[in-house]
Protein backbone atom coordinates (compact mmCIF):
# COMPACT_ATOMS: atom_id res chain seq x y z
CA UNK A 1 0.00 0.00 0.00
CA UNK A 2 1.77 3.43 -0.71
CA UNK A 3 2.20 5.92 1.30
CA UNK A 4 -0.73 8.10 0.27
CA UNK A 5 -3.31 5.48 0.79
CA UNK A 6 -2.02 4.69 4.51
CA UNK A 7 -1.74 7.75 5.33
CA UNK A 8 -5.31 8.69 4.47
CA UNK A 9 -6.84 6.34 6.83
CA UNK A 10 -4.86 7.08 9.92
CA UNK A 11 -7.14 9.59 12.22
CA UNK A 12 -4.35 12.50 11.16
CA UNK A 13 -5.59 16.25 10.26
CA UNK A 14 -5.89 16.77 6.50
CA UNK A 15 -2.75 19.90 7.01
CA UNK A 16 -0.57 17.66 8.50
CA UNK A 17 -1.47 14.48 5.50
CA UNK A 18 -1.20 17.66 3.03
CA UNK A 19 2.51 18.05 4.27
CA UNK A 20 3.26 14.19 4.04
CA UNK A 21 2.62 13.69 0.39
CA UNK A 22 3.09 17.23 -0.51
CA UNK A 23 0.13 18.04 -2.23
CA UNK A 24 -3.51 18.54 -1.67
CA UNK A 25 -5.65 15.64 -0.44
CA UNK A 26 -9.49 16.57 -1.03
CA UNK A 27 -10.60 17.67 -4.58
CA UNK A 28 -6.80 17.36 -6.06
CA UNK A 29 -6.36 17.94 -9.20
CA UNK A 30 -3.59 16.38 -11.57
CA UNK A 31 -1.02 18.76 -13.03
CA UNK A 32 -1.82 19.84 -16.39
CA UNK A 33 -5.30 19.66 -15.82
CA UNK A 34 -8.08 22.41 -15.77
CA UNK A 35 -10.68 23.88 -13.40
CA UNK A 36 -13.10 25.77 -14.73
CA UNK A 37 -15.79 27.93 -12.99
CA UNK A 38 -17.10 31.57 -11.71
CA UNK A 39 -14.03 33.15 -9.84
CA UNK A 40 -14.78 34.42 -6.55
CA UNK A 41 -11.51 36.60 -5.47
CA UNK A 42 -9.89 36.17 -2.08
CA UNK A 43 -6.70 38.41 -2.23
CA UNK A 44 -4.78 40.44 -5.15
CA UNK A 45 -3.27 37.04 -6.39
CA UNK A 46 -5.91 34.38 -5.25
CA UNK A 47 -9.20 33.21 -6.28
CA UNK A 48 -11.68 30.44 -5.26
CA UNK A 49 -13.24 28.19 -7.54
CA UNK A 50 -15.70 25.45 -7.04
CA UNK A 51 -14.21 24.88 -3.42
CA UNK A 52 -10.97 25.06 -4.69
CA UNK A 53 -8.29 27.40 -3.70
CA UNK A 54 -6.14 28.75 -6.06
CA UNK A 55 -2.91 30.80 -6.35
CA UNK A 56 -1.61 32.71 -9.69
CA UNK A 57 1.46 30.95 -9.94
CA UNK A 58 4.63 33.45 -11.18
CA UNK A 59 3.51 36.35 -9.55
CA UNK A 60 3.23 38.05 -5.91
CA UNK A 61 0.74 40.57 -4.91
CA UNK A 62 0.78 42.69 -2.03
CA UNK A 63 -1.04 41.48 1.27
CA UNK A 64 -4.46 42.82 1.88
CA UNK A 65 -3.61 45.23 5.18
CA UNK A 66 -0.14 46.05 2.76
CA UNK A 67 0.41 49.71 2.63
CA UNK A 68 1.89 52.48 0.49
CA UNK A 69 2.20 55.51 -0.14
CA UNK A 70 1.86 58.09 -2.81
CA UNK A 71 4.43 61.16 -3.36
CA UNK A 72 1.88 63.18 -2.49
CA UNK A 73 2.28 61.21 1.45
CA UNK A 74 -1.31 59.94 1.34
CA UNK A 75 -0.97 56.19 2.58
CA UNK A 76 -3.43 53.91 1.27
CA UNK A 77 -4.11 49.98 1.52
CA UNK A 78 -2.11 48.82 -1.55
CA UNK A 79 -3.51 45.31 -0.74
CA UNK A 80 -6.85 46.22 -0.50
CA UNK A 81 -6.48 48.09 -4.23
CA UNK A 82 -4.90 44.88 -5.49
CA UNK A 83 -7.88 43.05 -4.72
CA UNK A 84 -10.36 45.80 -5.81
CA UNK A 85 -8.87 45.50 -9.12
CA UNK A 86 -8.76 41.93 -9.46
CA UNK A 87 -12.68 42.03 -8.42
CA UNK A 88 -13.52 44.26 -11.50
CA UNK A 89 -11.30 42.24 -13.62
CA UNK A 90 -12.38 38.30 -12.80
CA UNK A 91 -14.83 38.40 -9.79
CA UNK A 92 -18.00 36.72 -10.71
CA UNK A 93 -16.69 35.94 -14.20
CA UNK A 94 -16.01 32.82 -15.64
CA UNK A 95 -12.40 31.31 -15.43
CA UNK A 96 -10.64 28.31 -16.39
CA UNK A 97 -7.64 27.29 -14.39
CA UNK A 98 -4.51 25.47 -16.09
CA UNK A 99 -3.18 23.28 -12.71
CA UNK A 100 0.78 24.06 -12.49
CA UNK A 101 1.34 22.31 -9.00
CA UNK A 102 0.50 23.20 -5.31
CA UNK A 103 2.02 25.39 -2.73
CA UNK A 104 2.66 24.26 0.96
CA UNK A 105 -0.86 24.96 2.20
CA UNK A 106 -2.30 22.82 -0.54
CA UNK A 107 -3.31 25.68 -2.78
CA UNK A 108 -3.90 24.88 -6.17
CA UNK A 109 -1.04 26.63 -8.19
CA UNK A 110 -2.14 27.57 -11.76
CA UNK A 111 -2.24 30.11 -14.66
CA UNK A 112 -5.66 31.73 -14.49
CA UNK A 113 -7.51 32.90 -17.77
CA UNK A 114 -10.62 35.27 -18.00
CA UNK A 115 -12.03 35.55 -21.65
CA UNK A 116 -8.86 33.99 -22.88
CA UNK A 117 -6.38 36.64 -21.16
CA UNK A 118 -3.64 35.81 -18.65
CA UNK A 119 -4.21 37.06 -15.64
CA UNK A 120 -1.31 36.64 -13.90
CA UNK A 121 0.57 38.25 -16.86
CA UNK A 122 -2.09 41.08 -16.39
CA UNK A 123 -1.65 41.80 -12.86
CA UNK A 124 2.39 42.49 -13.41
CA UNK A 125 1.68 44.38 -16.52
CA UNK A 126 -0.50 46.81 -15.15
CA UNK A 127 1.60 46.92 -11.97
CA UNK A 128 -0.22 45.39 -9.57
CA UNK A 129 1.87 41.79 -8.65
CA UNK A 130 5.45 41.74 -9.30
CA UNK A 131 6.84 38.44 -10.96
CA UNK A 132 7.69 36.56 -8.10
CA UNK A 133 9.19 32.42 -7.95
CA UNK A 134 9.71 32.43 -11.90
CA UNK A 135 11.16 34.44 -15.08
CA UNK A 136 7.87 34.22 -16.53
CA UNK A 137 6.42 37.66 -16.62
CA UNK A 138 9.94 39.75 -15.45
CA UNK A 139 9.55 41.31 -18.87
CA UNK A 140 6.03 42.73 -18.30
CA UNK A 141 7.66 43.81 -14.42
CA UNK A 142 10.38 45.65 -15.75
CA UNK A 143 7.94 47.49 -18.44
CA UNK A 144 5.86 48.52 -15.87
CA UNK A 145 8.41 49.72 -13.49
CA UNK A 146 9.67 51.49 -16.56
CA UNK A 147 6.60 53.63 -17.27
CA UNK A 148 6.14 53.83 -13.70
CA UNK A 149 2.38 51.72 -13.85
CA UNK A 150 0.38 50.41 -10.69
CA UNK A 151 2.82 50.18 -7.88
CA UNK A 152 5.66 51.41 -9.63
CA UNK A 153 4.39 55.00 -9.44
CA UNK A 154 4.48 55.00 -5.84
CA UNK A 155 6.92 56.94 -3.97
CA UNK A 156 7.12 53.83 -1.18
CA UNK A 157 5.92 50.56 -1.50
CA UNK A 158 7.47 47.35 -0.47
CA UNK A 159 7.72 43.93 -2.34
CA UNK A 160 4.80 41.13 -1.01
CA UNK A 161 7.86 38.95 0.15
CA UNK A 162 9.79 41.90 1.83
CA UNK A 163 6.59 42.60 3.69
CA UNK A 164 5.58 39.39 4.47
CA UNK A 165 8.94 38.75 6.39
CA UNK A 166 9.32 42.02 8.08
CA UNK A 167 5.91 41.48 9.69
CA UNK A 168 6.77 37.99 10.31
CA UNK A 169 10.11 39.28 12.26
CA UNK A 170 7.95 42.11 13.97
CA UNK A 171 5.39 39.25 15.69
CA UNK A 172 8.27 37.03 16.43
CA UNK A 173 9.89 39.68 18.22
CA UNK A 174 6.76 40.87 20.08
CA UNK A 175 6.25 37.04 21.18
CA UNK A 176 9.68 36.84 22.14
CA UNK A 177 9.06 40.39 24.43
CA UNK A 178 5.53 39.01 26.37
Amino acid sequence: MGLFRFLRFLVVPRSIVRFAVGRKISRGKPIGSTIEGIAWVTDGDGIKINGHEIRINGIDAPEFDQPATFYSGKTINHGGLVKSVLIKKVGGKPVTVKVQGYDKYGRVLGEVYCDGEDIGAWLVENGNAIAAYSEKYKHLQRDASRNRRGMWGFKKFHDPRVWRNMHKNLENNRNAIS
